[in-house]
């Protein structure tokens, strides 16, 4: 019964914030479309993504999923035809801006994290060991992949090793 109840929570996040993405990209671009102001469609694309984030975690739905979807369908069919050209550069360099900025904050937070943290040699240990183990996870993970895709792409030699 667990095991039920999990996967259809599971479920409800992924596919609910699939739909979300896919309903929250469509008013993001008929509202993208309907103007042609690039601050106002800055301002609707930052909207978007703080209001529809927290809106998926209030419907309990994925809302890293749910922006993913909504940022695929206003990058591409947004970009292409509801977004004149210096709207996309505005967006473009706001976008890139918000990236370095949240980048900045993320590492500064490690870096206060780090002073506050004990260092043991257990831990430091099992964090060592742990790096190979991933590191062949993803050397599995990553190989099969393009393995699996081979017959149907052409791959540059070396490429696994390179992903990995």
């Amino acid at each position: 019964m667990i095991v039920t109840d999990v996967a259809i929570l599971f479920l409800e996040e992924v596919f609910g914030g699939i739909a979300l993405g896919l309903v929250l990209g469509a008013i993001g671009y008929w509202l993208l479309r309907s103007l042609d102001e690039y601050v106002v469609e800055a301002l609707i694309t930052l909207a978007l993504v703080t209001g529809g984030y927290a809106l998926a975690l209030r419907l309990h739905f994925s809302g890293p999923l749910a922006m993913v979807v909504a940022g695929l369908l206003l990058g591409n069919h947004g970009r292409r035809f509801a977004m004149s050209e210096t709207t996309r550069i505005h967006l473009d360099t706001f976008w890139e801006l918000a990236d370095e900025l949240l980048n900045i904050i993320l590492f500064q937070l490690i870096g206060l994290e780090l002073l506050v943290i004990q260092f043991d040699s257990q831990p430091v240990m099992l964090g060592m060991l742990a790096i190979p183990l991933v590191l062949f996870a993803r050397l599995l993970t990553v190989g099969g992949v393009v393995r699996a895709l081979a017959p149907l792409r052409d791959f540059e030699h070396g490429i696994i090793r390179i992903l990995t």
